[in-house]
């Protein structure tokens, strides 16, 4: 994710057909940076002054409204700050280390969210792009449980017939099964996930349960917020039916499967023995950024069995296995 999610939430590889669809015509685009230290040419300033003038004060809009003139002057610049210490959490996993600096960089974490936030009204058309989808993520989740049916069958029966060295080889990789002390039960913990999974989407695509819902501002009562949606946890609403959780949808980007699948992760995440939820632990990406950038100093190949059990993004890519991130061919795992 540009943020991941989970900014979630870390890093996605659209390298799958899944990619992101195109950015919409009313998204505001700029030139060059606006604010403090930007090159500030007049049509750019003027589009970033009318655009935080469509977002309300709540959410980091300017109050009282900046003069559209222009001009890049010190109520510009200020409004520019304040929207962005409102908006971006301070924790800086979700930002390379980035803090607010009152300036709009083109393509970057400020504009994005400036335009979600000023078009949001026009916008529903969000969850029926996560419902076009949940169909293809359900159809990865069971391809997942399926693959992991025959990696139990090679440790409980560990011969030719009901062995599958290939994919055997690949649930380790992601899932440290083979250097965990109970294997089995490894297996059936991480089936689980992919289980709630399956039922939180199944019930979804059948309208009997609101998995995703919009949402143009920073949740605070979400254990994680991303720059294409964030997830609440909680197993007893999926398990139950119960509104109060979801997987919140900010962006277009959310339409991205492994968005889709990485937040149903975290969305998912059973607690086990290390006593915390599915989280970043260590990503395979080689060039990891925002909140991936601290998972990617963690070695996957070092993962322990306990923290494979906790990695979203194991789950995230053991799911998509389109996204090249599988095993090497030969050597040791």
């Amino acid at each position: 994710m540009r943020w991941c999610v989970c900014k979630s939430h870390g890093i996605i590889d659209y390298r799958s057909a899944d990619a992101p669809p195109a950015r919409k015509p009313d998204e505001v685009r700029i030139s060059a940076s606006v604010g403090l230290g930007g090159v500030n040419s007049y049509s750019d300033v003027l589009k970033i002054q009318q655009l935080l003038h469509k977002i309300p004060k709540i959410n980091g809009g300017p109050a009282p409204l900046l003069a559209t003139d222009g001009i890049c002057g010190p109520l510009t610049r200020g409004a520019i700050l304040e929207f962005q210490k409102k908006q971006f959490p301070a924790n800086p996993q979700f930002h390379d280390g980035w803090r607010p600096d009152g300036r709009v960089d083109p393509g970057k974490w400020t504009i994005d969210k400036m335009n979600v936030i000023a078009n949001w009204g026009s916008r529903t058309d969000l969850l029926e792009i996560a419902r076009q989808q949940a169909p293809l993520a359900r159809a990865r989740v069971m391809n997942a449980l399926h693959r992991l049916s025959v990696v139990r069958s090679s440790y409980a029966l560990p011969s030719p017939l009901f062995s599958n060295a290939q994919l055997k080889r690949e649930a380790d990789w992601h899932f440290k099964f083979h250097k965990a002390a109970y294997p089995l039960d490894n297996i059936d913990a991480v089936s689980t996930i992919y289980q709630r999974m399956n039922a939180a989407l199944t019930k979804f695509i059948a309208g009997s349960f609101p998995l995703f819902q919009l949402s143009d501002h920073y949740r605070e009562d979400a254990l994680a917020y991303a720059h294409v949606g964030g997830y609440s946890f909680s197993i007893a609403e999926i398990e139950s039916g119960e509104q109060g959780a979801y997987i919140y949808v900010a962006n277009e980007r959310f339409g991205s499967l492994p968005v889709i699948i990485h937040e149903l992760g975290h969305y998912c995440g059973g607690r086990f023995k290390s006593g915390r939820e599915i989280d970043h632990v260590s990503t395979p990406h080689p060039k990891p950024n925002g909140a991936a950038r601290e998972a990617g100093r963690h070695d996957y190949r070092r993962m322990t069995p306990q923290e494979a059990l906790r990695n979203v993004y194991s789950y995230q890519v053991y799911a998509l296995p389109e996204m090249g991130y599988g095993p090497p061919e030969s050597g040791q795992i």
